[in-house]
């Protein structure tokens, strides 16, 4: 049946054919939510078209998701899509806001490296640059660990941000071999005789 059929069908009928293995039932069940879902995104304060988009194609990632693993579990459908609408713009809110956090740790860590530089009467070092884009790369977790890294133990650090020492000693680690790459990369190539 070809899914512009299929949308005139019940969602209980449509659920029914998903359960049978019929993908194009799920195509009908979002093209049938689709300007829904997508009010509801916009209504939450996402008006970026292309933000939009992602949000929307989350929610169909979950839908497609449960509906192949355990489609007994959506008992109404657009109950169940417009809870996973707002969970999904709550996340991609949580997201941004994550983003401009990292993005403000890693502008106040360039203006104090460039303080420190300035006081000192150093140039620009690159390394700093680059350790910088690595924190920002990284986010927030990385770049907490490495506020505190050069005053206090690995121990310390995670009892002060409620992690295990492990956690901070592997995220050391990933800050050392990220640096270590990008060092390599600045590194000018070694001359032959």
């Amino acid at each position: 049946m070809a899914t512009q059929n299929l949308i005139e069908l019940s969602d209980a009928e449509l659920l029914a054919q998903i359960q049978n293995g019929d993908d194009d039932a799920i195509d009908a069940l979002m093209l049938k939510y689709e300007r829904l879902l997508r009010a509801i995104i916009t209504h939450k304060g996402i008006t970026n078209p292309d933000d939009v988009n992602d949000v929307f194609g989350d929610i169909c990632y979950a839908f497609v998701k449960q509906a192949r693993e355990a489609p007994t579990a959506i008992r109404e459908v657009d109950k169940w899509l417009k809870q996973v609408a707002r969970n999904k713009c709550a996340d991609f809110g949580r997201a941004i806001q994550r983003r401009q956090q990292t993005l403000e740790v890693a502008a106040d860590l360039r203006r104090a490296a460039v303080d420190w530089e300035a006081r000192r009467g150093l140039p620009s070092d690159p390394r700093a640059a680059a350790l910088l884009e690595i924190l920002k790369e990284l986010g927030p977790k990385y770049v907490a660990v490495a506020k505190l890294w050069a005053e206090y133990t690995s121990a310390e650090i995670g009892e002060m941000l409620g992690i295990p020492e492990n956690t901070v000693k592997s995220r050391k680690r990933k800050i050392r071999q990220r640096l270590a790459e990008a060092l390599r990369d600045l590194s000018p190539p070694e001359k032959q005789s």
